[in-house]
């Protein structure tokens, strides 16, 4: 910890993290500059590098069960999307929001009763969502944080083939993957339909799936998006339009699902854009398992989101004929996570990286994380 401390104070700067500002907040970033801009789903978002103080760390008593990590590369999901631009429409004349959900760092001191890491480890987080005497899901909203105190069990050590880079795009999408595809029942043999194929979430449970033994089958909404992911290893991508047609209508996938007679699985990111398309084309006893939601802000001019159709009650007397099950998943358990690393470093994930940027362009770190429509996989940002 003294050789860090030494280092900061050898570079002239406090540690940094990358932040939002309000509609308002007067602020500049690290290096004396005024907060960038972007456009993100309409809305301007003000961003920047900006100084936090470092934290102080008592090993024997406050923090003797926690960790000091030093953050090299952190990332954005789609959860941060909607706390972003929460903070860029709030009127604060002061103050910032930062944002990231997943880092890959190293761990620079750690409490007395710490037994899980040590001083040096390379670590990323552990979101394992439980209850009672367990931690609740993400350790920490804000992974940007260049130094940060965190819980030492939510933290898990790095594999050595795993880089720094890829390790702040793995843990989320991994976690939740494997957590979806052991919830779904999927096992050798059994059909399965991933919807937004391009999705960072889905190229994840592709993956998962077919490690499972799953014969898998992917959606999504171009064609240059379709042959983005056949280059990547899925060949059989159906095109379908953003629209509420049923799967089993017309069309290619309503086809192949018929010959299928049904798939045993629907692994799902988005809810309420699939749900009600998706059902129609499940086998008897069939499980759909979704992880989330697409409309999580009100779009720009409005004030509140629209209300959508999640689930017809036509679709559901269907799917209630044929017995099939609705699953709600939120990331998953310590054992989901530990087994995506194991099958990483036996060579059985890619992690799906679009682009990798230094900690000098936070517009363009966001933009391309949330904005971009030739993105493909995760952004990361690391600090030199």
């Amino acid at each position: 910890m003294t050789d860090l401390l030494s280092e900061l104070g050898a570079r002239s700067s406090l540690p940094v993290g990358l932040g939002i500002g309000g509609a308002r907040t007067e602020m500049t970033d690290a290096a004396g500059a005024p907060f960038g801009s972007v456009e993100i789903a309409g809305y301007e978002v003000r961003c920047g590098f900006v100084p936090v103080e470092p934290p102080t760390f008592d090993p024997g008593d406050e923090h003797r069960d926690g960790a000091l990590v030093r953050v090299r590369t952190f990332s954005c999901n789609y959860r941060d999307r909607a706390l972003t631009l929460w903070m860029s429409v709030l009127p604060r004349p002061r103050g910032f929001y930062l944002i990231g959900s997943e880092l890959g760092g190293e761990v620079v001191a750690v409490g007395d009763a710490v037994v899980n890491v040590r001083p040096g480890d390379r670590v990323m987080i552990d979101g394992y969502f439980g209850t009672g005497t367990q931690p609740w899901g993400l350790p920490t909203n804000h992974t940007s944080r260049e130094l940060q105190v965190l819980p030492a069990r939510k933290l898990v050590v790095v594999p050595e083939r795993m880089s720094d880079v890829e390790a702040a795009a793995f843990s989320v999408g991994a976690q939740t993957s494997y957590s979806m595809v052991r919830r779904g029942g999927i096992e050798p043999g059994a059909n399965v339909l991933v919807t937004a194929a391009t999705s960072n979430t889905s190229l994840f449970l592709a993956q998962a799936a077919r490690n499972a033994g799953g014969d898998v089958t992917m959606t999504t909404g171009s064609e240059a998006k379709a042959e983005r992911v056949r280059n990547f290893g899925f060949e059989r991508v159906f095109v379908v339009p953003r629209d509420d047609a049923p799967f089993d209508g017309t069309g290619d996938l309503a086809d192949h699902a018929r010959d299928l007679e049904g798939f045993d699985a629907v692994l799902d990111p988005y809810f309420d854009l699939h749900l009600n398309r998706s059902l129609p084309v499940l086998a008897s006893f069939g499980r759909y398992v979704t992880c989330g939601f697409e409309r999580q802000f009100p779009e720009a001019g409005t004030t509140s989101m629209a209300p959508e159709s999640v689930l017809d009650s036509s679709v559901l007397a269907r799917a209630l004929e044929r017995n099939v099950a609705i699953v709600a998943n939120c990331l998953g358990s310590t054992a989901d996570l530990e087994h995506a690393v194991d099958d990483f470093t036996k060579g059985r994930i890619t992690v799906p990286i679009d682009s990798v940027m230094d900690a000098d362009s936070p517009a363009a770190f966001l933009r391309r994380t949330f904005s971009d429509p030739d993105r493909f996989g995760k952004v990361v940002c690391r600090y030199s």
